[in-house]
Protein backbone atom coordinates (compact mmCIF):
# COMPACT_ATOMS: atom_id res chain seq x y z
CA UNK A 1 0.00 0.00 0.00
CA UNK A 2 2.84 2.27 0.91
CA UNK A 3 4.48 1.74 -2.53
CA UNK A 4 1.16 2.34 -4.26
CA UNK A 5 0.76 5.66 -2.39
CA UNK A 6 4.22 6.76 -3.45
CA UNK A 7 3.50 5.77 -7.04
CA UNK A 8 0.25 7.76 -6.99
CA UNK A 9 2.03 10.83 -5.66
CA UNK A 10 4.71 10.52 -8.35
CA UNK A 11 2.04 10.08 -11.03
CA UNK A 12 0.11 13.15 -9.87
CA UNK A 13 3.32 15.17 -9.76
CA UNK A 14 4.15 14.16 -13.32
CA UNK A 15 0.62 15.06 -14.47
CA UNK A 16 0.93 18.49 -12.85
CA UNK A 17 4.30 19.04 -14.52
CA UNK A 18 3.00 17.96 -17.93
CA UNK A 19 -0.08 20.19 -17.62
CA UNK A 20 2.12 23.09 -16.56
CA UNK A 21 4.41 22.59 -19.57
CA UNK A 22 1.42 22.34 -21.91
CA UNK A 23 -0.08 25.55 -20.48
CA UNK A 24 3.22 27.39 -20.84
CA UNK A 25 3.66 26.16 -24.39
CA UNK A 26 0.10 27.20 -25.23
CA UNK A 27 0.73 30.61 -23.71
CA UNK A 28 3.93 31.05 -25.72
CA UNK A 29 2.16 29.93 -28.87
CA UNK A 30 -0.64 32.43 -28.25
CA UNK A 31 1.91 35.20 -27.71
CA UNK A 32 3.65 34.25 -30.95
CA UNK A 33 0.34 34.23 -32.82
CA UNK A 34 -0.68 37.57 -31.31
CA UNK A 35 2.68 39.16 -32.14
CA UNK A 36 2.47 37.78 -35.66
CA UNK A 37 -1.00 39.25 -36.07
CA UNK A 38 0.19 42.65 -34.82
CA UNK A 39 3.18 42.52 -37.14
CA UNK A 40 0.94 41.52 -40.06
CA UNK A 41 -1.46 44.40 -39.33
CA UNK A 42 1.44 46.87 -39.18
CA UNK A 43 2.76 45.69 -42.53
CA UNK A 44 -0.69 45.93 -44.14
CA UNK A 45 -1.28 49.41 -42.67
CA UNK A 46 2.10 50.60 -43.90
CA UNK A 47 1.46 49.21 -47.39
CA UNK A 48 -1.95 50.89 -47.52
CA UNK A 49 -0.52 54.25 -46.45
CA UNK A 50 2.34 54.01 -48.94
CA UNK A 51 -0.27 53.43 -51.65
CA UNK A 52 -2.05 56.61 -50.56
CA UNK A 53 1.22 58.53 -50.50
CA UNK A 54 2.12 57.35 -54.01
CA UNK A 55 -1.33 58.42 -55.17
CA UNK A 56 -0.84 61.91 -53.69
CA UNK A 57 2.61 62.17 -55.32
CA UNK A 58 1.12 61.12 -58.68
CA UNK A 59 -1.61 63.77 -58.39
CA UNK A 60 0.92 66.52 -57.66
CA UNK A 61 3.22 65.35 -60.46
CA UNK A 62 0.40 65.29 -63.01
CA UNK A 63 -0.74 68.73 -61.85
CA UNK A 64 2.67 70.24 -62.65
CA UNK A 65 2.59 68.64 -66.09
CA UNK A 66 -0.82 70.08 -66.95
CA UNK A 67 -0.42 73.66 -65.67
CA UNK A 68 2.27 76.00 -64.46
CA UNK A 69 0.43 77.52 -61.51
CA UNK A 70 -1.43 76.28 -58.43
CA UNK A 71 -4.78 77.22 -56.95
CA UNK A 72 -7.66 75.76 -54.97
CA UNK A 73 -9.30 74.87 -58.29
CA UNK A 74 -6.70 72.13 -58.92
CA UNK A 75 -7.42 68.45 -58.33
CA UNK A 76 -4.93 68.23 -55.43
CA UNK A 77 -7.10 70.69 -53.48
CA UNK A 78 -10.36 68.76 -54.06
CA UNK A 79 -10.48 66.44 -51.04
CA UNK A 80 -13.82 64.89 -51.96
CA UNK A 81 -12.77 64.09 -55.53
CA UNK A 82 -9.43 62.61 -54.42
CA UNK A 83 -11.17 60.30 -51.94
CA UNK A 84 -13.70 59.26 -54.56
CA UNK A 85 -11.09 58.41 -57.19
CA UNK A 86 -8.91 56.37 -54.85
CA UNK A 87 -11.88 54.54 -53.33
CA UNK A 88 -13.26 53.64 -56.76
CA UNK A 89 -9.92 52.07 -57.63
CA UNK A 90 -9.19 50.35 -54.30
CA UNK A 91 -12.62 49.83 -52.75
CA UNK A 92 -11.22 51.16 -49.46
CA UNK A 93 -12.43 53.92 -47.17
CA UNK A 94 -9.80 56.66 -47.23
CA UNK A 95 -9.29 60.34 -46.52
CA UNK A 96 -6.71 62.22 -48.59
CA UNK A 97 -5.98 65.80 -47.57
CA UNK A 98 -3.36 67.80 -49.50
CA UNK A 99 -2.72 71.36 -48.38
CA UNK A 100 -0.45 73.97 -49.93
CA UNK A 101 2.22 75.28 -47.55
CA UNK A 102 3.51 77.85 -50.04
CA UNK A 103 0.58 80.07 -49.06
CA UNK A 104 2.35 80.56 -45.72
CA UNK A 105 5.49 82.52 -44.77
CA UNK A 106 8.85 80.78 -44.41
CA UNK A 107 10.07 82.04 -41.03
CA UNK A 108 13.57 80.66 -41.65
CA UNK A 109 13.92 83.02 -44.65
CA UNK A 110 13.70 86.03 -42.31
CA UNK A 111 17.51 86.06 -42.14
CA UNK A 112 19.85 85.93 -45.16
CA UNK A 113 23.02 83.85 -45.29
CA UNK A 114 25.09 86.90 -44.26
CA UNK A 115 23.07 87.27 -41.05
CA UNK A 116 21.17 90.37 -42.18
CA UNK A 117 17.41 90.76 -42.41
CA UNK A 118 15.67 89.60 -45.56
CA UNK A 119 13.94 92.92 -46.12
CA UNK A 120 10.90 91.58 -47.96
CA UNK A 121 10.13 88.88 -45.40
CA UNK A 122 10.70 91.30 -42.52
CA UNK A 123 8.21 93.83 -43.91
CA UNK A 124 5.51 91.21 -44.50
CA UNK A 125 5.91 89.80 -40.98
CA UNK A 126 5.80 93.30 -39.46
CA UNK A 127 2.56 94.09 -41.29
CA UNK A 128 1.11 90.75 -40.22
CA UNK A 129 1.99 91.30 -36.54
CA UNK A 130 0.67 94.87 -36.58
CA UNK A 131 -2.46 93.88 -38.52
CA UNK A 132 -5.99 93.17 -37.30
CA UNK A 133 -5.21 89.66 -36.00
CA UNK A 134 -2.33 90.39 -33.60
CA UNK A 135 -2.55 94.19 -33.26
CA UNK A 136 0.98 94.61 -31.91
CA UNK A 137 2.49 98.09 -31.75
CA UNK A 138 5.36 99.03 -34.06
CA UNK A 139 7.78 98.58 -31.16
CA UNK A 140 6.36 95.23 -30.02
CA UNK A 141 6.39 93.79 -33.55
CA UNK A 142 9.94 94.94 -34.30
CA UNK A 143 11.28 93.72 -30.93
CA UNK A 144 9.78 90.28 -31.54
CA UNK A 145 11.28 90.06 -35.02
CA UNK A 146 14.66 91.17 -33.66
CA UNK A 147 14.53 88.31 -31.17
CA UNK A 148 13.61 85.82 -33.91
CA UNK A 149 16.45 87.16 -36.06
CA UNK A 150 18.94 86.70 -33.20
CA UNK A 151 17.68 83.14 -32.71
CA UNK A 152 18.33 82.42 -36.39
CA UNK A 153 21.55 84.31 -37.16
CA UNK A 154 24.95 82.81 -36.39
CA UNK A 155 26.45 85.67 -34.37
CA UNK A 156 26.10 86.56 -30.70
CA UNK A 157 25.44 90.29 -31.23
CA UNK A 158 21.91 91.27 -30.13
CA UNK A 159 19.87 93.14 -32.75
CA UNK A 160 18.49 96.28 -31.07
CA UNK A 161 16.15 94.84 -28.41
CA UNK A 162 16.55 91.23 -29.52
CA UNK A 163 18.30 88.52 -27.48
CA UNK A 164 21.32 86.28 -27.85
CA UNK A 165 22.69 83.42 -25.72
CA UNK A 166 23.43 85.55 -22.64
CA UNK A 167 19.75 86.38 -22.20
CA UNK A 168 18.61 82.77 -22.61
CA UNK A 169 21.24 81.32 -20.28
CA UNK A 170 20.24 83.81 -17.60
CA UNK A 171 16.67 82.62 -18.02
CA UNK A 172 17.45 78.91 -17.69
CA UNK A 173 18.02 77.86 -21.30
CA UNK A 174 21.37 76.11 -20.94
CA UNK A 175 22.41 76.11 -24.59
CA UNK A 176 21.52 79.73 -25.29
CA UNK A 177 20.24 80.96 -28.65
CA UNK A 178 19.81 78.46 -31.47
CA UNK A 179 21.92 80.47 -33.95
CA UNK A 180 20.54 78.39 -36.78
CA UNK A 181 17.32 77.50 -38.64
CA UNK A 182 14.20 76.62 -36.67
CA UNK A 183 13.45 72.88 -36.86
CA UNK A 184 9.89 72.93 -35.51
CA UNK A 185 7.48 75.84 -35.07
CA UNK A 186 7.07 75.29 -31.32
CA UNK A 187 10.69 76.44 -31.00
CA UNK A 188 9.33 79.96 -31.36
CA UNK A 189 7.83 79.67 -27.87
CA UNK A 190 11.36 79.75 -26.43
CA UNK A 191 12.14 83.09 -28.09
CA UNK A 192 12.04 86.35 -26.15
CA UNK A 193 8.77 88.20 -26.66
CA UNK A 194 6.80 85.25 -28.04
CA UNK A 195 3.70 84.43 -25.99
CA UNK A 196 1.27 81.51 -26.15
CA UNK A 197 -1.47 83.95 -27.16
CA UNK A 198 0.54 85.15 -30.16
CA UNK A 199 1.69 81.66 -31.13
CA UNK A 200 -1.50 79.64 -30.57
CA UNK A 201 -4.11 82.40 -30.78
CA UNK A 202 -7.11 82.74 -28.49
CA UNK A 203 -10.88 83.30 -28.45
CA UNK A 204 -11.38 82.31 -32.06
CA UNK A 205 -8.38 84.30 -33.27
CA UNK A 206 -5.73 82.34 -35.22
CA UNK A 207 -2.19 82.02 -33.92
CA UNK A 208 1.03 82.94 -35.69
CA UNK A 209 1.87 79.26 -36.23
CA UNK A 210 -1.02 78.99 -38.70
CA UNK A 211 0.70 81.46 -41.01
CA UNK A 212 4.23 80.03 -40.94
CA UNK A 213 6.28 77.24 -42.50
CA UNK A 214 9.92 76.21 -42.16
CA UNK A 215 11.00 75.22 -45.67
CA UNK A 216 10.75 76.23 -49.28
CA UNK A 217 10.90 79.53 -51.08
CA UNK A 218 10.55 82.90 -49.36
CA UNK A 219 7.75 83.74 -51.80
CA UNK A 220 4.06 83.28 -51.04
CA UNK A 221 1.50 81.85 -53.46
CA UNK A 222 -1.24 84.50 -53.70
CA UNK A 223 -3.57 81.88 -55.21
CA UNK A 224 -3.67 79.96 -51.91
CA UNK A 225 -2.53 82.41 -49.19
CA UNK A 226 -5.00 83.24 -46.40
CA UNK A 227 -6.53 86.70 -46.19
CA UNK A 228 -4.26 87.82 -43.34
CA UNK A 229 -1.11 87.16 -45.37
CA UNK A 230 -2.55 88.71 -48.54
CA UNK A 231 -3.19 91.88 -46.56
CA UNK A 232 0.43 91.91 -45.33
CA UNK A 233 2.01 91.48 -48.78
CA UNK A 234 1.86 95.19 -49.57
CA UNK A 235 1.48 98.62 -48.00
CA UNK A 236 -2.06 99.77 -47.23
CA UNK A 237 -3.81 96.77 -48.76
CA UNK A 238 -7.54 97.35 -48.05
CA UNK A 239 -9.55 94.59 -46.39
CA UNK A 240 -12.28 95.02 -48.99
CA UNK A 241 -9.70 94.36 -51.69
CA UNK A 242 -8.53 91.19 -49.92
CA UNK A 243 -12.10 89.91 -49.68
CA UNK A 244 -12.55 90.60 -53.38
CA UNK A 245 -9.35 88.65 -54.13
CA UNK A 246 -10.63 85.66 -52.16
CA UNK A 247 -13.93 85.76 -54.04
CA UNK A 248 -12.25 86.20 -57.42
CA UNK A 249 -9.84 83.30 -57.08
CA UNK A 250 -12.58 80.96 -55.78
CA UNK A 251 -14.57 81.22 -59.00
CA UNK A 252 -14.31 78.23 -61.33
CA UNK A 253 -12.59 79.08 -64.60
CA UNK A 254 -10.90 82.22 -63.27
CA UNK A 255 -7.51 82.80 -64.89
CA UNK A 256 -4.90 82.78 -62.12
CA UNK A 257 -1.95 81.99 -64.39
CA UNK A 258 -0.48 85.51 -64.18
CA UNK A 259 1.00 86.83 -60.93
CA UNK A 260 -0.57 90.25 -61.63
CA UNK A 261 -4.16 88.96 -61.69
CA UNK A 262 -4.89 90.77 -58.43
CA UNK A 263 -4.60 94.15 -60.17
CA UNK A 264 -7.90 93.59 -61.99
CA UNK A 265 -9.80 92.79 -58.78
CA UNK A 266 -12.23 95.45 -57.53
CA UNK A 267 -10.76 97.41 -54.64
CA UNK A 268 -7.16 96.65 -55.64
CA UNK A 269 -6.70 99.41 -58.19
CA UNK A 270 -3.43 101.20 -57.47
CA UNK A 271 -2.44 98.67 -54.79
CA UNK A 272 1.02 97.14 -55.17
CA UNK A 273 1.97 93.78 -53.70
CA UNK A 274 5.70 93.16 -53.21
CA UNK A 275 6.72 91.50 -56.49
CA UNK A 276 9.73 89.88 -54.78
CA UNK A 277 7.47 88.13 -52.28
CA UNK A 278 4.68 86.74 -54.44
CA UNK A 279 4.30 83.77 -56.78
CA UNK A 280 1.51 81.67 -58.32
CA UNK A 281 3.39 78.36 -58.05
CA UNK A 282 3.52 76.00 -55.10
CA UNK A 283 6.34 73.60 -54.35
CA UNK A 284 5.65 72.59 -50.75
CA UNK A 285 2.65 70.48 -49.72
CA UNK A 286 1.48 68.88 -46.50
CA UNK A 287 -0.46 65.63 -46.78
CA UNK A 288 -2.62 63.89 -44.19
CA UNK A 289 -3.52 60.40 -45.38
CA UNK A 290 -5.98 58.12 -43.57
CA UNK A 291 -6.82 54.49 -44.40
CA UNK A 292 -9.74 52.80 -42.61
CA UNK A 293 -10.81 49.18 -42.24
CA UNK A 294 -13.59 47.81 -40.01
CA UNK A 295 -10.96 46.93 -37.39
CA UNK A 296 -8.31 49.61 -37.76
CA UNK A 297 -7.56 53.22 -38.68
CA UNK A 298 -4.04 54.15 -39.79
CA UNK A 299 -2.69 57.57 -40.71
CA UNK A 300 0.38 59.16 -42.25
CA UNK A 301 1.49 62.79 -42.39
CA UNK A 302 4.07 63.75 -44.99
CA UNK A 303 5.72 66.94 -46.21
CA UNK A 304 6.36 66.87 -49.95
CA UNK A 305 8.55 69.17 -52.03
CA UNK A 306 7.90 69.45 -55.74
CA UNK A 307 10.90 70.43 -57.86
CA UNK A 308 11.92 70.37 -61.51
CA UNK A 309 13.00 66.73 -61.34
CA UNK A 310 9.97 65.36 -59.49
CA UNK A 311 8.83 65.17 -55.87
CA UNK A 312 10.85 64.41 -52.75
CA UNK A 313 9.59 63.45 -49.29
CA UNK A 314 11.05 65.89 -46.77
CA UNK A 315 9.39 64.39 -43.71
CA UNK A 316 6.86 61.70 -42.84
CA UNK A 317 5.21 60.20 -39.78
CA UNK A 318 2.91 57.19 -39.37
CA UNK A 319 0.34 56.67 -36.64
Amino acid sequence: MKNRGIALIITLTLVVLVVSVVINLSSLTWVDVSESAVFRDKIISKANLISLLNFAIAVLSLDRQTNNYDSFNDLWADREELNKRFSEWSGAEVDILITDSTGKLNINSLVKANGEYNDGVQKVLLRLLKGPVFQLSDEQAQDLLDSIKDWLDKDEEPTRFGAESGYYKENGLEYGAKNGPIDFLEELLMIKGMTKEIFYGKEGRPGLRQFLRLKGTERVNINTAPAEILMALGENVPWEGVEAMLSYRAQKGTDLSNVDWYRSVPGMAGVELDSNMITIRSDLFETTLTFRTPAKRSQMMALLERYSGGIRILDSKME
